[in-house]
């Protein structure tokens, strides 16, 4: 599977204004990791990167409870979503 259009959600608007702005002010502890992400990007047709509160992200949330549980670091890659968020997606799509 190769993705080429992807939206990624983060809930530190910090972060998501260090990758979408200048070079100028980004923590020295953090500038390599902003950099090396603003240079993957073009490996993408289109990515955006956007901010969402972690209370309005529910999914994400429930998603990194599970792999820091679990030991998982690996990426997912099966056509079905995990089951430890199909609460979280359904909800997700009743209230959109």
């Amino acid at each position: 599977m190769e993705l080429t259009h992807c939206i990624i959600e983060g809930d530190a608007l910090s972060i998501v204004q260090y990758i979408q702005g200048p070079d100028i002010n980004i923590p020295r502890k953090i500038c390599s990791v902003i950099l090396d992400i603003r240079a993957l990007v073009f490996a993408f047709v289109d990515v955006k990167f956007a901010f969402v509160p972690w209370n309005l992200n529910s999914v994400a949330h429930e998603m990194a409870r599970f792999a820091l549980h679990n030991s998982v670091s690996d990426w997912w890659w099966l056509p079905t979503p995990p089951t430890c968020i199909l609460n979280s997606l359904q909800a997700d799509a009743l209230s959109a």
